[in-house]
């Protein structure tokens, strides 16, 4: 009688075991997919330009700095010039980021 009970104890701290550990998982692998959504959402809102919309924004910007602002604030403009070109080559990393990713898998993960 007491060694049927004994088993008994140690099936079910067997299957606590096992259970908990799919339950971690599960909920690893709930989290991946919703870090996954995420990520997915915030490149639907993110409007995306190839690097020559980018360059001929950049012009534009550059173009409208000139006649507008470099007249009555020419420092100002200088930074203002820096601040474009910033955003712009942000703009071009990011389309070569989107692109890149299904090519050149993240470090240390498996297909």
């Amino acid at each position: 009688m007491t060694e049927l009970l004994i088993v008994i104890i140690v099936v079910l701290v067997l299957a606590v075991i096992l259970l908990s550990g799919r339950s971690r998982q599960i909920d690893s692998a709930k989290s991946e997919r919703s870090d996954t959504l995420e990520k997915r959402q915030s490149w639907d809102h993110e409007s995306i330009m190839s690097p020559e919309q980018v360059e001929e924004k950049l012009q534009g910007l550059f173009k409208l700095i000139e006649e507008e602002i470099v007249p009555t604030h020419p420092h100002r403009a200088e930074l203002l010039k820096e601040i474009v070109k910033e955003w712009g080559d942000l703009k071009k990393e990011a389309f070569n980021d989107r692109r890149s990713w299904v090519r050149k898998p993240e470090d240390g993960k498996e297909e």
